[in-house]
């Protein structure tokens, strides 16, 4: 519905918009002659006159104005709504290049250029919801590795919140490696939000992520197994990434401790089966097979084949 103003020169009477609309008013006293009364309706009468602002605001009591939006209402004859999209503020057009830029630099494991892009107050709320800062995103980055392979905009919406505020949100589908080469297929929900700061600078001064899940974490319940099920699969495996990853798996105390070769993380694994294995700190599963000699490791639902690296031969066969 589009939302016209009209020009009104008295608070009683009638005011008539072309041959097939008149609108009556009652109430006591006169409006100024500049006065607006805003009136909702779907397009324009001929001989109507339209303004752009209201200049002045009225001080009219509940009912005149009930009376009038009412007979506006009915009086109003459908047609499509205008869905023109409105024109970016130059502030939104400013922080989305520079969001953009910093979040090239981020997916590419760039993050001197990252950082230099956000406050000195920033602070991330992951989507474990945890409160990370610059620092600790630049520890967790180090760690793990993250790039981002490719990206999809579900969704991407700004808001002007004031002159020195701008809100960016959106949903994105995303595929990044971990690790040197783990891969992870994600969906989220995103927003940010920019500061121009006394520098006059627009700085990245919050952020936080939401997954979209299609289904809530593992099922899954620890189901004790002889130690000699664990030694049986304790070794190293070799990943089919690109590179080739070196997985070695040890048997300790009820589970398996996994290491990728020349990272710094182990990911322990409780077995659900005898050849179904769970992450306690990661949504990562291992499923052996049969024979012993090839595996999956599943990270964030996408699976990942794996072999000996040297296949064990049994003695008799």
């Amino acid at each position: 519905m589009e939302r016209l103003e009209w020009a009104v020169t008295s608070s009683a009477g009638c005011y008539e918009d072309g041959p097939d609309t008149k609108l009556y008013f009652n109430g006591s006293g006169r409006w100024p002659p500049d006065a607006l009364i805003s009136v909702s309706l779907i397009e324009p009468r001929a001989g109507s006159q339209r303004v752009t602002r209201i200049h002045r605001p009225l001080r009219r009591t509940p009912n005149m104005l009930a009376t009038l939006l009412l007979t506006a209402a009915l009086a109003a004859p459908p047609a499509a709504a205008d869905t023109t999209p409105a024109a970016e503020s130059p502030d939104i057009a400013a922080v989305r290049k520079q969001d953009d830029a910093l979040q090239a630099a981020h997916g590419r494991g760039d993050m001197a250029t990252y950082r230099a892009g956000l406050s000195a107050h920033y602070v991330y709320i992951d989507i474990a919801g945890k409160r990370v800062t610059a620092d600790l995103l630049n520890q967790r980055r180090e760690a793990d590795q993250r790039r981002v392979v490719s990206s999809e905009s579900l969704e991407d919406e700004a808001v002007q919140l004031s002159d020195t505020a701008v809100l960016l949100r959106g949903h994105e589908r995303s595929l990044s490696v971990y690790y040197g080469g783990l891969p992870r297929v994600g969906e989220t929900r995103w927003t940010a939000l920019w500061v121009k700061e006394a520098d006059g600078i627009w700085r990245l001064t919050a952020e936080t992520a939401t997954p979209v899940r299609k289904h809530e974490g593992l099922p899954f319940v620890a189901e004790p197994q002889p130690r000699a099920v664990l030694d049986a699969f304790a070794g190293d495996w070799v990943l089919a990434t690109t590179p080739a990853l070196s997985l070695n798996l040890r048997a300790v105390d009820d589970g398996l401790v996994a290491r990728l070769h020349g990272q710094s993380l182990d990911w322990t694994f409780q077995p659900a089966s005898a050849r179904h294995f769970f992450a306690l700190e990661r949504p990562f599963e291992l499923r052996i097979s049969a024979d012993g000699q090839h595996l999956e490791m599943i990270t964030w639902g996408t699976a990942t084949k794996a072999m000996r690296a040297a296949p064990i031969q049994n003695e008799g066969r």
